[in-house]
């Protein structure tokens, strides 16, 4: 990025050129991931695990990545200081849940509130996209922003109090979704957006906040499986459903072991909440196997499970007889969609 300037119109133009990245422009972003691919290609011959996280586990400045072992994570966080130096970078705030990695790492490079050793009972929890992470207890929960509303409660305050509330891998999408279809019968009653909201609205979301902070206490496990298992088998199992107000997918992964145990967790859901013009149950039931197909193919790419391991559920008749058929057989808006599932 170059710019020229003088300090006077009697001066002769002078030019500049940006040497670092400046935070906040528009091309920032894409220069800084650009940077750091570029870097892990010229250099990924001599680091190739970490060439292969900076590809698939890195967001902009974040990285999240894990290993089976200690000394495979030690050997993650050498390899992937080793890739950055070449290009005169240092990375800090590391964290792990392994004491024994955390040991391995210099302590002024470790994230500020991580000391050895660190007790189970502390509330000790790093914020990532959105989440917040306990190292010790290996579990994730939502951060919740028990912001104190100043003034009467308006559209644009509605709106700011879901974008607040992140939740990036839906984990807590059945809680959101209310307040965003709230959102919707506000829009038809075309309120203003700096008008207060009516009292019945208001109430609603004034209950929907004083609950709000108990989901800080529904911990997710960062692992999908126990620790001390062997997997032998792994499966992706999605679930599409509909309502008049909303539609929605979610997604499992079940896994077996070799005792023929079988585990399940929560790996991602996406909701929507159904369009102002009024669409039938069926129709609507569709919509949910668009997304959870959407959903799926995400999951699959990013946990690299192949498709004949994946199964999508609906329990809509109607849905599943639309795909036994042809997608010429029927309008636009179902035969779309059948064609894209």
């Amino acid at each position: 990025r170059r710019f020229v300037w003088r300090a006077s119109p009697v001066n002769n133009l002078r030019h500049y050129r940006m040497t670092r990245v400046t935070f906040g422009v528009s091309s920032s972003s894409f220069i800084a991931n650009m940077c750091v691919k570029r870097n892990a290609d010229d250099f990924g011959h001599k680091y190739p695990l970490a060439a292969k996280i900076v590809n698939n586990s890195f967001y902009v400045d974040d990285c999240l990545a894990g290993a089976d072992s200690v000394e495979e994570s030690i050997e993650v966080h050498r390899q992937l200081q080793g890739l950055f130096s070449e290009a005169e970078f240092l990375l800090r705030k590391w964290n792990s849940s392994s004491p024994a990695v955390l040991e391995a790492i210099p302590a002024d490079l470790r994230a500020s509130q991580t000391s050895l050793p660190i007790s189970s009972t502390e509330n000790v929890y790093m914020k990532t996209l959105g989440v917040e992470w306990h190292s010790v207890m290996d579990h994730f929960r939502l951060d919740v922003n028990n912001h104190t509303l100043t003034g009467s409660l308006t559209k644009r305050t509605l709106v700011s109090d879901i974008a607040r509330t992140y939740d990036v891998l839906g984990w807590f999408a059945p809680i959101i979704i209310k307040l965003k279809i709230l959102f919707q019968r506000l829009w038809e009653s075309k309120v203003a957006w700096d008008d207060p909201v009516p009292k019945a609205v208001e109430d609603v979301w004034s209950k929907w906040r004083s609950e709000l902070k108990s989901l800080s206490r529904i911990h997710i496990p960062r692992c999908y499986f126990p620790k001390d298992v062997q997997v032998i088998s792994l499966q992706l199992h999605g679930f599409s459903d509909a309502s008049e107000d909303a539609y929605s997918g979610v997604v499992y992964l079940r896994m077996e072991d070799t005792d023929g145990n079988v585990h399940t967790a929560l790996v991602s859901s996406k909701t929507r909440v159904a369009p102002i013009k009024h669409l039938s149950i069926p129709r609507l039931e569709l919509c949910g196997a668009h997304i959870l197909t959407k959903l799926l193919s995400h999951v699959m790419s990013a946990l690299n499970i192949p498709v004949e391991n994946v199964t999508a559920w609906t329990d809509s008749t109607i849905v599943i007889s639309w795909l036994d058929g042809s997608p010429r057989r029927f309008k636009t808006y179902v035969g779309n969609r059948i064609s894209f599932i």
